[in-house]
């Protein structure tokens, strides 16, 4: 089982990805960083009742969380097992 997330990770991720904005490429380069994470790129407007554990310009950070076959949103980083980056739309 790999390291439990931490808030100090997200912090890195998301100074990565405001420098860069969020695009497939910074995605990529996320993904490749931090490789024994499973990192999913969405539109915010994807996700639905949830709080993101992290809101910024332009995107939402979200956890994902598993248990019992089960996966969820959580705020909880002792439970998660991966990071969604959710791109805020113009209008959000």
């Amino acid at each position: 089982m790999s390291q439990p997330i931490t808030p100090e990770e997200i912090l890195s991720i998301a100074d990565e990805i405001g420098r860069a904005g969020l695009t497939e490429e910074s995605v990529t380069r996320v993904r490749l960083k931090h490789s024994s994470r499973r990192i999913t790129h969405c539109f915010d407007d994807d996700v639905i009742n949830a709080k993101p554990v992290l809101s910024l310009v332009g995107f939402n950070i979200y956890l994902v969380g598993g248990d019992e076959h089960c996966l969820r949103l959580t705020n909880d980083y002792g439970f998660a097992t991966g990071i969604v980056l959710a791109e805020l739309s113009d209008d959000d």
